[in-house]
Order: structure tokens, then sequence, then C-alpha cells
């Protein structure tokens, strides 16, 4: 699995970058084709600060794995990583929630909890900067409530 997000990676652009992605969408297993997933996702996350247009190519090439691969998650994380930028790196705070709500939607659909929270944990942020305090607070009651009933120990800084 490096080897196909080291092959992304070593591509100089976006077309190559996403013609490599259509020829590994059939070749790899479902477990190589999340950690690619998670893999762009920790790109767009490494880019996020220093190099925002970067970011946002690794949030698009992951929108695009979730098109190719028909995964619904995958495109929850491209959501969440193209929310990232535009929250933490543009200070677009509405076009952010959409997406944030957009992925804990697919998410809870699926009675993914954990990843609902992830998403969630992403709108704090932008809710305060638009002044929405309560909004912000009730959110982050709703996922202090998650981790309670999950007690699983988990870290917080597995949710970005």
């Amino acid at each position: 699995m490096n080897d196909a997000i080291e092959r992304v990676l070593a591509l100089p652009d976006e077309p190559a970058r996403r013609a490599l992605l259509e020829n590994l969408s059939n070749a790899l297993t479902p477990t190589e084709s999340s950690d690619l997933a998670d893999a762009l996702k920790a790109q767009a996350d490494h880019y996020l600060r220093a190099e925002l247009a970067t970011a946002f190519q690794f949030a698009h090439l992951l929108l695009y794995w979730g098109e190719l691969t028909h995964n619904p998650f995958h495109c929850a994380l491209g959501l969440r990583a193209e929310a990232n930028a535009l929250s933490i790196g543009q200070g677009h705070y509405r076009e952010a929630l959409a997406k944030y709500n957009e992925a804990a939607a697919i998410y809870r659909n699926a009675g993914r909890t954990l990843d609902e929270a992830k998403a969630q944990i992403g709108k704090v942020w932008p809710l305060a900067g638009l002044g929405q305090y309560d909004e912000a607070l009730a959110c982050g009651e709703w996922i202090a409530g998650c981790w309670r009933r999950m007690r699983s120990g988990i870290s917080w800084q597995i949710l970005v």
C-alpha cells in the first residue's frame, strides 16, 4: 500500500495523479483502498497550513478516489479534508459547515458514530467563528456524549 501512495506522490500534477488513481481503483483490495484514502487525507492535513492549494488538491483527489471506488466513506473523508481547508485555511466557515454536515450525514446513515463524531468535531471552530456559540457548545457536548457512551479511551488526537 505504501507503494501506491508513493506512486501518487511522485507524480508531478493532479491530472497524472487522477490517471494513476483510475488505474488503481480496480487493482487494490478494499483494505488497500481505505489505506490509500487515509494516506490522501493525511497529505491534505499535512499541507493545510503551509501550502493550502496542495491541501485542496489532495482533498479533491480523495473525493475523486471516493467516486472511483464508489465508497461513500472515502467521499466523506474527502469532504472532511476539503472542509478543513475551507475552515482552517481560508476562514470560509459556512462552506466548511456544509461539507462537515454532508460527511457527518454519510457516517450517521451508516451507523458509524465514531466517524460522525470526527466530522462533527470539525464544525466547532467554524460555528464559533460565525458567532454561533450555542451551536458550537451543543456540538461539543454531543461529541463528549459519544465518547462517554463508547467508553473506549480514544485519544482526542485521532479525531482530526
